[in-house]
């Protein structure tokens, strides 16, 4: 049986080899509707995260900073994820 892990909205291959993973703040709307209101960026090695909302309901400015926090962040983040089933 193999197992699925769900895509991020967006991913950037970081200097290390990591990650940057983008995925999409929600909340409901009046008709219990998600809505996206913005993005999370995470770093997959060192932790990083930043949260970027919008300030305007239709033009998506958290997500544009997001994804510009995330390539500047991939472009300089040299630290390695730790391997899956790794100890310390």
């Amino acid at each position: 049986m193999s197992s699925t892990q769900e895509w991020p909205a967006a991913r950037y291959l970081t200097a290390g080899g990591a990650h940057v993973d983008l995925t999409p703040v929600t909340e409901l709307d009046d008709a219990d509707v998600p809505q996206t209101v913005g993005m999370t960026a995470l770093c997959t090695a060192c932790t990083a995260t930043v949260t970027e909302m919008d300030t305007h309901p239709y033009r998506r400015t958290g997500e544009r900073e997001a994804h510009r926090w995330a390539q500047d962040h991939a472009a300089w983040c040299r630290r390695m994820a730790r391997p899956a089933g790794a100890t310390s």
